[in-house]
């Protein structure tokens, strides 16, 4: 039997779990995700600083969840634990707003209704959260994010109980579960301020020469994760970043050395301040404005009613905005919008705390004036996660994607065996290092990631996986890797590589790929072929994200070449069809997507004129004005 106290967290966890499963993605998606997986799979060291908490809970998770394709198995982990946080959110608020306002219940003589109201904050905020849209948008995919913000919830409420009842024992599992965490991610460094703020008013004198070395101990305890990683890093596994297998390499990566000093390049306010404008945009994004305005409303009853928290959540709030901001850095809102907005989460959090506040501040106001419209208020108050439920539902139903998968389907079509795929992008190579590790296809297939060559432990690591390939260490550049190779190995490039003429490569759109060859002549004899596995790409029912839509553009941007292709060469009628293949993938809304479409028109017109169909030719070119590019951002 579940205890009425635990039934209202019973009841969150499985209405956000049953939406977070409706909206699963069903496979890899775009981002890190694909690296996690492979990372999980085959326990291996995805990037900086490594995520090994993240790689043990996930290989763990697959072992005794094994129904599905692993990809799946990872997407529903982070569903298991977004819904968790949002039960943990809700006892959060549920003793801030519930138990410092409220007088016992034999002293005020509530009624069963009026009692029942007491939950109705914390249960509107926990859910409002649930369908927040960047936290709903970690809940379906493969990140480490909602993991993260378990544990946000999880040392917060820990803390919180701590203050209340005075018992070591909670503090020590505080330390612990902190320690713990930062294994996940760095981004609860950013939570220290206002955890030693909330330590330090409720009880100084608990930091003593007693409790600190267990404190400590229970902190370093915590942080045992990081030792996976030059552990398995010793056994070479397929993806060993940073190869943390000495103190340097361990120091280097768990330090993000990679990416060089983040932050770095803020100097000056003004720069700051436009950030702290996107963030601004961002937090609108998540949550309707009206509903937000929901939290300064129960601000200045927090402040009188329980200042500790007031100062706390305020001191954890203006921590991860500031931090965040500075140390990422953005140049521009649409890398805000697009990849920055997760690792706000944890203010969304408090933010989530400030509205019960705000809701329970409302309850009790109209409680004093009239004790009948406090119940009608509470019902609809109970509606409000409705609005974002249905406002961020489409953007985050990722049931049906499967454009990342199905880019990395088509890129591994060419039939050459043994060849060499040269990538330099995320959203190439980690789908095809899926097929191939997870799935097990196109075993003969070496990769060669471009961005990493300039690494000592990414060229040895390609020497043990590829022992018959020659890599010259000293120039390890994409024209050295293809002089040195092409007679042995055919060389394709996801990217269309610009050779100076002197070099005597000829380059031709094949298989989705670009493929390197000696001579023009070896061209002639390559067949025709039309991209395959394109599930969803004109399906205005599934959402497409920037870098989907990046995908999709790249599809219009492989005809494109290989219309430019049969045009220099007056092959018109090989151009025209190239032209129309291109045009039957939808544009989308990014410039790089509108551009594409634009230049697939322009090269069609120009073959109808070249073929003396001005009718036609003349018609075409009225659709490329249409057709608005707008300046700047993606």
């Amino acid at each position: 039997m579940i205890k009425k106290s635990h039934f209202i967290p019973f009841l969150l966890f499985l209405i956000s779990f049953g939406i977070y499963l409706k909206t699963l993605c069903p496979t890899i998606y775009t981002s890190d995700s694909g690296e996690l997986i492979i990372a999980v799979y085959t326990l291996g060291i995805p990037h900086p600083p490594g995520y090994p908490l993240y790689c043990l809970l996930g290989k763990f998770f697959t072992l005794i969840f094994p129904s599905g394709n692993i990809a799946f198995r990872l997407n529903l982990m982070s569903a298991l634990f977004a819904s968790l946080t949002v039960s943990l959110l809700y006892l959060i608020t549920l003793h801030i707003t519930r138990y410092p306002l409220h007088l016992p219940r034999q002293q005020t003589g509530v009624t069963r209704i009026n009692a029942a109201l007491e939950y109705i904050p914390a249960l509107a905020a926990a859910l409002i959260f649930a369908f927040s849209l960047a936290f709903w948008s970690q809940a379906v995919t493969a990140e480490v994010y909602t993991l993260n913000a378990f544990f946000v919830v999880l040392t917060m409420l820990l803390l919180l109980i701590w203050s209340q009842k005075r018992k070591n024992k909670y503090l020590y599992w505080f330390a612990f579960f902190f320690g713990l965490s930062t294994t996940n991610h760095y981004a609860m460094l950013l939570l220290i301020p206002g955890y030693i703020f909330c330590i330090l008013y409720s009880d100084r004198s608990i930091l003593n020469r007693r409790s600190i070395p267990v404190i400590s101990g229970l902190f370093l305890l915590g942080l045992t994760p990081f030792l996976y990683l030059p552990i398995r890093s010793l056994a070479n596994p397929i993806l060993d970043f940073g190869n943390p297998e000495n103190l340097t390499n361990f120091l280097a990566h768990i330090t993000r050395q990679q990416y060089g000093e983040l932050g770095k390049t803020v100097q000056s306010l003004g720069p700051f301040l436009k950030q702290l404008f996107y963030f601004l945009r961002v937090l609108l994004q998540q949550i309707p404005g009206y509903i937000l305005l929901l939290g300064l409303i129960g601000l200045p009853s927090l402040f009188k009613g329980n200042k500790r928290w007031f100062y706390t959540t305020l001191l954890l709030f203006l921590s991860v905005i500031f931090g965040t901001t500075y140390f990422l850095n953005y140049k521009t809102q649409a890398e805000v919008f697009y990849f920055g907005s997760k690792f706000y989460i944890p203010a969304y959090i408090v933010l989530a705390i400030w509205m019960g506040y705000g809701i329970e501040h409302l309850l009790l106001t109209l409680k004093r004036w009239r004790r009948t419209s406090v119940v009608w208020v509470g019902i609809l108050i109970l509606l409000l996660p409705l609005i974002p439920l249905k406002r961020n539902y489409f953007q985050n139903d990722k049931s049906r994607n499967y454009i990342n998968y199905d880019y990395g389907l088509n890129l591994l079509e060419t039939k050459k065996k043994n060849a060499i795929i040269i990538t330099r992008g995320d959203n190439s190579i980690f789908p095809m290092l899926y097929l191939q590790q997870i799935e097990k296809r196109r075993q003969d297939i070496m990769f060669l990631h471009l961005p990493l060559l300039n690494q000592n432990w990414y060229l040895n690591r390609l020497k043990e996986n590829y022992p018959d390939l020659k890599i010259d260490k000293a120039h390890p550049t994409l024209e050295k890797i293809i002089q040195d190779n092409l007679n042995e190995y055919p060389i394709y490039t996801v990217f269309k590589p610009r050779f100076r003429v002197e070099k005597g490569y000829f380059v031709f759109p094949e298989k989705l790929l670009y493929r390197i060859y000696k001579s023009e002549e070896e061209m002639l004899k390559i067949p025709d072929y039309e991209i395959i596995h394109a599930r969803g790409i004109d399906d205005e029912k599934i959402f497409k994200d920037f870098r989907e839509q990046s995908i999709i553009a790249s599809y219009q941007g492989w005809y494109l070449e290989r219309s430019n292709y049969f045009l220099k060469r007056d092959r018109l009628d090989e151009a025209i069809r190239e032209c129309h293949r291109g045009l039957t993938i939808p544009m989308l809304r990014i410039n790089y997507s509108k551009y594409m479409t634009k230049a697939l028109y322009n090269n069609l017109a120009y073959c109808y004129l070249r073929k003396g169909q001005k009718d036609e030719a003349l018609a075409t070119i009225e659709k490329t004005k249409a057709i608005i590019i707008e300046p700047g951002g993606p």
